[in-house]
């Protein structure tokens, strides 16, 4: 369920968020790459045709940490030698919660797969919050925002999940490590259930 928060709301950035950006008919996929407040957005060129700045306005929605925020603004030019593209600061942000589960801090540790065959593990990692929707995944290896991944999830109370699909939807850099907000992508609702006891006992200790 989506819900509405408020016009003109301030943009929570950080590098690595998703954007589409619809131009006319036409909706591109870029990723934010940089920004300066109440100035432009750098965002990665989403293809060539972006190389021809016009005034055309363009609706942009920006996605991360459990919500979107939806906008317009238009083109200011374009950094070719870096292929970043550089809009306007948008000044009528309206943000929408589309996180529907309440997240708790936690600390799991994972094993990380690009493939969800058994024994293709590609790195470890924590969880430093989660929900039944998602997580927030803390590893060294650095992967692509929308990709996919898979999680072996080993629980305090006993119990696993095996290979937890995942996609990745945002990024923040952390140094020596990255830290990726995560949202599940589960075709069989019965795979979530170790989490779920998970989850209600740490409800029932009220550990947020």
């Amino acid at each position: 369920m989506l819900r509405v928060k408020q016009m003109n709301e301030t943009l929570n950035l950080e590098t690595g968020m998703e954007l589409s950006l619809e131009k006319g008919s036409k909706v591109s996929k870029a990723v934010l790459r940089g920004w300066k407040n109440s100035h432009y957005l750098l965002v990665e060129m989403p293809d060539i045709s972006w190389s021809r700045p016009d005034s055309s306005e363009i609706i942009g929605r920006l996605f991360g940490k459990g919500r979107y925020y939806g906008f317009t603004t238009t083109q200011l030019g374009v950094l070719m030698e870096f292929k970043l593209v550089v809009l306007r600061y948008p000044d009528d942000i309206m943000a929408t919660s589309y996180r529907q589960n309440e997240r708790y801090n936690a600390t799991l540790p994972v094993t990380i797969s690009r493939s969800a065959e058994t024994g293709q593990a590609d790195d470890v990692g924590v969880i430093t919050d989660i929900s039944e929707g998602g997580c927030k995944l803390v590893c060294q290896k650095t992967y692509h925002v929308g990709s996919k991944i898979f999680l072996q999830i080993d629980f305090p109370t006993g119990s696993r999940i095996d290979k937890l699909a995942c996609i990745l939807r945002a990024e923040t850099n952390l140094g020596d490590k990255n830290s990726y907000g995560v949202e599940f992508d589960v075709i069989d609702d019965d795979e979530l259930n170790p989490l779920r006891e998970f989850l209600k006992q740490v409800q029932a200790y009220q550990i947020r």
